[in-house]
């Protein structure tokens, strides 16, 4: 692989599919002729991916199914040879049903997870090779709201850390929510109860979440009814409620699009989000004062429900996750228009991407 390429991961399902784990393939940064895609390790379920770079570790969950009850996992593993290879520094258990969701303090010191089917989310302290430690907080969410199905309890979906380092936010989709939590960065330690939480309308169904590094200003993509909102960060109020709605599926579709994932160019001033029914993507201009969004277009996302997005740090490409085709799908992105397709990398069920 030479300096100038870069090196994808992706995460999968592996139950009842074809996926073996964790995979990864070289991509030059002009998104022309990708290598084929290698199953580097064998794991179950490495449905989502964070990468610590500074310690050259890549965690993954182990995510289990509601409907078995069993409890899921994360696993760190350390990146050897340029991502060429990944080796086992060790499993832990998640504590709940589901992890979905990975991410990491400003410090890359406590490592986070959001337990979907069991309601909990889960603080992990990191040693400092970038290995698994000690779990620091389990802490175990409560409510529901008007979807008869998918809203019976809590759904946490995402946890993400705020620039400060003194809260997380999580993405509660089962109570149409957004939770806040008091973080002591030096423990990695979450307060036992929320201290303060935003509530939606009935049936929103918050899924992820990204905050601009730039701009005090964070957005929210909801599953089941596929919008998106824009919400200030204040120094009191920790966060603001909706200052603005705007849907993220097509104006010819009817029906529940399954809103999946949202990614924020900061540089650039642009976010983009991803629905999985109508296998679309949409961009976005984002206002570079207010943090105000403005629909420019949508397209395809060359394959069939884009379950994960994933945006290379310069912003010149963009990646989408196409789960049921088995693809993933890169686009460079053009100064003015929707992103140009310019080929596909066959991987079985991807569903999460991560750059290295």
């Amino acid at each position: 692989m030479h300096t100038s390429d870069l090196r994808v991961f992706v995460g999968t399902y592996t139950v009842d599919t074809d996926s073996k784990g964790i995979y990864a393939f070289d991509l030059n940064v002009t998104g022309q002729n990708a290598g084929k895609a290698k199953c580097l390790v064998r794991q179950k379920n490495p449905s989502y991916l964070s990468i610590n770079a500074a310690r050259n570790t890549l965690y993954a969950v182990e995510e289990s199914f509601g409907t078995t009850g069993e409890e899921g996992g994360l696993w760190a593993y350390r990146i050897h040879h340029h991502g060429e290879a990944l080796e086992a520094l060790g499993r832990i258990g998640s504590l709940g049903v589901g992890p979905c969701f990975l991410s990491l303090d400003r410090r890359n010191k406590t490592l986070f997870t959001a337990n979907y089917h069991s309601g909990s989310i889960l603080s992990v302290r990191l040693r400092d090779d970038g290995s698994l430690g000690q779990i620091a907080s389990h802490v175990q969410l409560t409510g529901s709201s008007v979807h008869p199905q998918r809203q019976r309890s809590s759904h946490p979906h995402a946890i993400v850390v705020t620039p400060d380092n003194q809260h997380v936010l999580v993405a509660d989709l089962g109570a149409d929510q957004l939770k806040v939590f008091r973080l002591d960065a030096e423990s990695g330690m979450l307060s036992a109860m929320p201290v303060m939480t935003i509530s939606f309308p009935g049936g929103f169904g918050p899924r992820h979440l990204v905050l601009n590094p730039r701009r005090p200003f964070l957005y929210v993509i909801h599953e089941i009814a596929s919008v998106v909102t824009t919400h200030k960060l204040l120094d009191r109020d920790i966060v603001s409620p909706a200052i603005q709605t705007l849907p993220v599926q097509p104006s010819d579709f009817t029906g529940i699009a399954d809103a999946a994932d949202i990614v924020l160019d900061d540089i650039h001033n642009v976010l983009y989000t991803s629905t999985r029914q109508t296998s679309s993507l949409r961009r976005f201009s984002v206002h570079s004062l207010t943090g105000l969004l403005t629909v420019l277009d949508d397209f395809p996302s060359e394959g069939r429900s884009p379950h994960a997005l994933g945006l290379e740090t310069s912003g010149t490409l963009l990646l989408a996750a196409n789960l049921q085709t088995n693809n993933v799908a890169v686009f460079r992105r053009k100064s003015r228009g929707a992103p140009a397709f310019l080929e596909s990398v066959e991987i079985p069920s991807p569903s999460s991407i991560a750059f290295f």
